[in-house]
């Protein structure tokens, strides 16, 4: 599978309730591009965050780059295919919200990974919570 397909697939419980809400709460305020530009904003966020742990490791390559591009391709694909679907049948307009938000929230777990690797200090029940969504022991694999 492809990797980048295989993180957005983890924690798919969690990231779908939150999905749901903040997208009901974005529709309710009105606010249905909102979720875009927040992503766009994350994708920023996570990808200068994910530098700054690649330098701190001192590991940061053109493939980690490469990596970032896919993600931006696969992330445009699942927007358009959603917008799509909206198109042949607008009852589902949530459905769009609802794909950019999960988005952002696979990239804000992202950003609040690469941050505790940089040595940013997280509540131990923000860390532990976090720990057991995405099935990690102390943000390393099991």
């Amino acid at each position: 599978m492809i990797p980048k397909l295989t993180t957005l697939l983890e924690s798919l419980g969690i990231k779908a309730v939150l999905s749901l809400i903040i997208t009901a709460l974005a529709t309710a305020i009105g606010q249905n591009l909102l979720a875009y530009e927040v992503l766009f904003i994350l994708i920023i966020l996570d990808t200068l965050t994910g530098v700054m742990k690649g330098v701190k490791n001192k590991n940061l390559s053109s493939r980690r780059f490469r990596d970032t591009a896919h993600k931006i391709i696969l992330y445009s694909i699942l927007i358009i295919s959603a917008h799509q679907l909206v198109r042949l049948s607008p009852m589902l307009q949530w459905f769009e919200d609802f794909v950019a938000v999960y988005l952002a929230v696979t990239e804000v777990l992202s950003i609040i990974e690469n941050a505790h690797i940089l040595g940013v200090v997280l509540p131990d029940w923000v860390s532990e919570k976090l720990c057991k969504y995405l099935g990690h022991d102390r943000f390393g694999p099991k």
